[in-house]
């Protein structure tokens, strides 16, 4: 049987004024990660609620409250105190004492709305379903984990996934209410893509072989070594090589003589990140399709998100572009990565042309999300008290 959506339900409202013009939402976030999304709610979120301002605060741990606020503004705080011995206690102890916090927080400020930027994984999502108040509303990023069903609501329960592709391939089943489209950046930079005759591409995100196939990028790059190149390649592995399979990768390029095609860096700042995002040609998401934790029906990069947000086209897998609807005139498509050297002979004199088609994508996307919203939101609007009013009467 198909779950009912939350805002098909009827809603208990608050005690505060919600027929003011100004909609309070408050954002959590439990993890220690995640903060890329932070900028799409102010955007997305009014045509969920009538095209009503939104006033936000966003609650994170400590570790996450600078770079947040660098996002989104001031407006950001800790959620609890940083202490070592909390970080490193189990995580059920955590989820327990956000649970209580996040309680007392909804309590005192009243908001019409909570939203949790992630609610996973299980402990957390419990901190979520047992929070009491009158509409709330989850991101998941994997809606058939396993080990959560997200299908049941709560009333007052409202559950999003992360981009267009996921909700079509999950409407079947109705785990999720809706969707956002993360194309939204919190940073700026003056950085733009060089034009010295150099390729940049920007590989980004935590080296890990499991996410992404570095192996095959590897033997491409030999490819790329015995070729007559009209210009010089090199992929900007945008993150931090000391972590996870940074180290292996380093040492496996230079085994193999192709460390001239590379670019490695060790603890960016998140604006730094960004700008050596920007000053690239192309994003490479290189997703381990062959891999066990690539979900075809629930697969989340940040790649996509960032190069979406910063009009940057990617080099994709032609399964992946397939997708997420991506066409070939907006972004480099190939079978299998050897494909790619006959392509790199052209690839930038097509390059303008292209960052066009793909700008002119990303923005359809998120005009088709916002009316997606606005129809989910006039699905429930009970305009007179005593229930939450969700758009003006």
């Amino acid at each position: 049987m198909v779950a009912e959506s939350g805002l098909n339900r009827s809603v208990r409202p608050s005690s505060v004024n919600i027929r003011r013009n100004v909609m309070r939402l408050l954002v959590f976030e439990l993890n220690s990660f995640h903060t890329e999304l932070l900028p799409m709610y102010q955007p997305l979120l009014p045509s969920l609620f009538g095209d009503q301002k939104l006033d936000i605060d966003y609650y994170l741990l400590p570790t996450l409250v600078s770079r947040a606020r660098d996002m989104v503004g001031s407006r950001v705080e800790a959620l609890n105190t940083p202490l070592r011995i909390f970080a490193l206690a189990p995580r059920s102890f955590r989820a327990q004492h956000y649970g209580k916090q996040v309680q007392r927080l909804v309590d005192h400020v009243q908001p019409e709305a909570v939203l949790f930027n992630t609610i996973e994984p299980p402990e957390f999502f419990h901190v979520f379903r047992e929070l009491s108040h009158p509409l709330k509303i989850g991101v998941v990023h994997n809606p058939r984990r396993k080990g959560i069903d997200y299908a049941p609501r709560a009333a007052g329960e409202l559950i999003f996934c992360l981009h267009d592709y996921n909700y079509r391939l999950l409407e079947q089943d109705k785990p999720v209410d809706g969707y956002l489209s993360p194309f939204y950046g919190g940073l700026s930079s003056s950085w733009v893509p060089a034009s010295d005759g150099c390729l940049q591409i920007a590989v980004q995100g935590l080296v890990s072989f499991k996410r992404r196939n570095y192996l095959s990028l590897v033997s491409l790059c030999e490819r790329l070594a015995k070729e007559s190149l009209p210009m010089r390649i090199l992929f900007n592995i945008v993150g931090d090589a000391r972590l996870r399979d940074g180290p292996h990768l380093v040492r496996l390029v230079h085994k193999r003589g192709v460390a001239k095609f590379f670019r490695f860096h060790v603890g960016l700042s998140d604006q730094q990140f960004f700008e050596e995002v920007c000053r690239s040609h192309f994003v490479m998401p290189l997703l381990n399709t062959q891999s066990d934790s690539y979900a075809v029906a629930a697969k989340v990069t940040a790649a996509y998100g960032k190069a979406g947000a910063i009009g940057t086209p990617l080099i994709l897998d032609w399964n992946t572009a397939e997708l997420w609807g991506i066409s070939k005139d907006s972004c480099v498509i190939f079978k299998e990565l050897e494909d790619l050297v006959d392509q790199f002979q052209t690839i930038l004199a097509g390059r303008k042309d292209m960052a066009a088609h793909y700008r002119q994508l990303i923005s359809e996307k998120i005009c088709r999300n916002r009316s997606s919203l606005e129809i989910l939101s006039r699905k429930q609007i009970c305009l007179d008290p005593p229930r939450l009013r969700m758009v003006p009467g």
